[in-house]
């Protein structure tokens, strides 16, 4: 053998090991960046982080098949993630009515810290303590979903039922997720696939389609259809930019429960539904006092935030609108001054408002310093004209304000008045009866 051929041997040999040893280096690598994305995923929640990992594996052909597989089922189910964390973005444009529970685990777990009812993560009980400290796993087992959304688009007055789409994110319930897996191929008969993930009939009752993350039910197929599209990406009007969904406000993350119900197009139904439970003369009693054909919208949303639980309602008339009901309901604006009469260490209050201020029966320039008289007709002026706002609030005990061992808390009333004078002549008669 020559020495030039020994020397093309060496040669191959040479690249053929560092071939071996880049492949090796390349797998460690990929492999590895699919320990990172997963970890991101379920460690940190940073979806948007572990989707571009994933996407870098799956788009390398030079990667293991097995590994490519993986990595792509991954990419696939983030992105179903991220496209869910809004599931307005998912549903039709046009829905007469919208219903949606927003990760209703963690808002519960923000509300029991805030009541000192949650456990420190990871902690054992206090030896000899008795008290009430709820373990946070507990809480994100039971109400660990992500989120649950229905969208009513139709409504059939023949049959009195309603048409639309059900999305539901169990999100980290592994076990309803499973559940729903086992349990839809045996009750349901699989039919065509929508948008290439698996489909089932159940009964001619519904229809229900799995992805990665999501189960999708309707009695439309279309319905599904188009969550599915906005779901993999396509540009298509959604809820989310209608809007009737305005209403309920731009911060809709930080809701655990919003709906809203768009009255305009449901007006004939709700004609003809009072139309034939009754008379004409009934409905025009009904329109008389109120004036559906006003109606706008319902919007609302229960939250928990900094300040506790709160609710929001808004129901959206017509300008003019003549809805009797509404108008005696309607309250006047608290009064600033009322609130500024609360002390910053109350444990709780409540205001409410009876006028507006100023009023017409507002303070007037007196020519002596002589309280007026008071006569019988004040007492209705004061509740009804003069007062403009109430404000009832308590103050936690200190030490000193116990009696038996048991703490009596202080309470107190401030009154704001359009007519101050008015007021201080009608409550020093009747508190001096009272002393």
């Amino acid at each position: 053998m020559s020495s030039s051929s020994a020397s093309r041997r060496i040669l191959l040999g040479l690249v053929f090991a560092l071939s071996g040893v880049a492949n090796t280096a390349h797998a460690g690598s990929a492999e590895k960046s699919f320990h990172e994305a997963y970890y991101l995923e379920h460690s940190h929640g940073d979806l948007a982080g572990a989707a571009k990992l994933y996407e870098k594996v799956a788009g390398d052909r030079r990667t293991d098949p097995e590994l490519r597989s993986k990595a792509k089922a991954s990419l696939a189910a983030v992105r179903e993630e991220l496209a869910g964390a809004d599931l307005a973005r998912l549903m039709p444009p046009d829905a007469l009515a919208y219903a949606e529970l927003r990760r209703p685990g963690d808002r519960i777990m923000s509300l029991l810290g805030k009541l000192g009812l949650m456990a420190e993560p990871g902690s054992l009980p206090e030896a000899g303590a008795k008290r009430l400290a709820i373990s946070p796993d507990l809480v994100r087992e039971l109400l660990g979903i992500r989120g649950l959304a229905v969208a009513v688009t139709g409504f059939d007055p023949k049959t009195q039922t309603p048409s639309g789409v059900v999305v539901f994110n169990p999100g980290n319930l592994k076990a309803i997720r499973g559940l729903i897996a086992t349990g839809l191929p045996l009750a349901g008969n699989p039919v065509e696939s929508i948008g290439g993930f698996p489909t089932y009939d159940l009964e001619g009752e519904a229809i229900v389609t799995l992805t990665s993350r999501l189960v999708i039910a309707s009695t439309d197929r279309d319905q599904i259809a188009g969550v599915v599209r906005r779901l993999t990406g396509k540009k298509e009007p959604s809820l989310a930019d209608s809007p009737a969904l305005a209403g309920i406000g731009a911060d809709r993350d930080d809701a655990l429960l919003l709906f809203f119900v768009n009255a305009k197009p449901l007006i004939p139904f709700i004609k003809q539904g009072m139309a034939s439970g009754g008379s004409s003369h009934e409905l025009a009693i009904a329109q008389a006092v109120l004036d559906i054909d006003s109606l706008q919208s319902l919007t609302g949303r229960v939250s928990i935030g900094e300040d506790g639980i709160g609710i929001d309602i808004a129901l959206r008339l017509d300008e003019g609108h003549r809805n009797l009901v509404f108008n005696f309901l309607r309250t006047p604006a608290i009064n600033r001054d009322t609130l500024q009469c609360i002390p910053g260490g109350a444990a709780a209050f409540l205001v409410g408002a009876l006028n507006e201020a100023p009023s017409r029966f507002g303070a007037t320039p007196s020519s002596t310093d002589a309280l007026p008289i008071v006569t019988a007709l004040d007492l209705g002026r004061e509740l009804f004209a003069n007062i403009t706002s109430i404000a009832l609030y308590l103050l936690p005990p200190d030490e000193a304000g116990t009696r038996d061992g048991f703490p009596i808390p202080d309470v107190g009333l401030a009154l704001t008045v359009n007519d101050p004078s008015k007021s201080e002549a009608l409550w020093t008669q009747f508190l001096g009866l009272a002393n």
